[in-house]
């Protein structure tokens, strides 16, 4: 079973419930936080549901250095899905 990483890229202004709600099981409370999960029906359901406020990708292993469940990332200015995709791609150890 793989690993899935889920990165928040909308804040909480003008959200419906049911999605806060999800965002909330998820883990994702704030902008930029990235949550590290195995890849089950029921996440991918979950991502499914927010696909509007999330960027998500497949890692092939477990990040380098990674030890906690959460992972906040923590920028000076706002990021683009782009730069949210180079961020996994960096914990797929893909950024060469």
């Amino acid at each position: 079973m793989g690993k899935l990483a889920v990165i928040r890229v909308k804040g909480q202004v003008g959200l419906e419930s049911g999605i806060k709600d999800t965002l909330s099981m998820l883990g994702l409370y704030r902008k930029n936080y990235c949550i590290v999960r195995d890849d089950t029906p029921s996440l991918r359901g979950m991502v499914r549901k927010v696909k509007d406020y999330v960027a998500w990708g497949e890692l092939d292993a477990e990040p380098a250095g990674f030890g906690g469940r959460f992972v906040r990332l923590s920028y000076t200015k706002a990021l683009t899905t782009g730069h949210k995709m180079d961020i996994l791609r960096h914990f797929q150890g893909k950024d060469k």
